[in-house]
């Protein structure tokens, strides 16, 4: 059986993966398309490269282990407000329009304009947390 090729690291994968999304949001918004997924790329962009930022300081993941009462995204809240506390409004912001984004199915067609280029604008501030 062939080895398995050599995994990036994770701090890589999470860079790579939130530039990913952003690209997406960005390309979304230039050409005026689906507000609701621009927001939703935006937030998982920064999610990623809070992950990303994350594994630099060593913390392996958010994710939770079966008797954990936080899910995933409470761990990172806390991770933030505690490591980040900069960036933790504007993330609890991207990640409540993306809530609202997903789960709404009316919250796309009432948002106004702005809010899509707004929370795009957000996202890449969490572009400079990870070298």
């Amino acid at each position: 059986m062939a080895a398995l090729p050599a995994r990036k690291n994770d701090v890589e994968i999470h860079k790579q993966k939130a530039s990913h999304d952003g690209d997406l949001a960005e390309k979304l918004q230039k050409e005026g398309l689906y507000p609701d997924w621009v927001v939703t790329c935006s937030f998982y962009s920064a999610l990623h490269f809070v992950d990303a930022y994350a594994h630099t300081l060593g913390v392996p993941g958010f994710e939770p282990a079966i008797d954990d009462k936080l899910s995933a995204h409470q761990k990172r809240l806390r991770f933030i407000d505690r490591c980040l506390k900069d960036y933790f409004g504007i993330y609890e912001a991207l990640y409540n329009h993306c809530r609202l984004c997903r789960y709404d199915p009316k919250y796309y067609t009432l948002m106004l304009p702005i809010v899509p280029e707004t929370m795009l604008k957000v996202a890449r501030k969490f572009t400079t947390i990870v070298k």
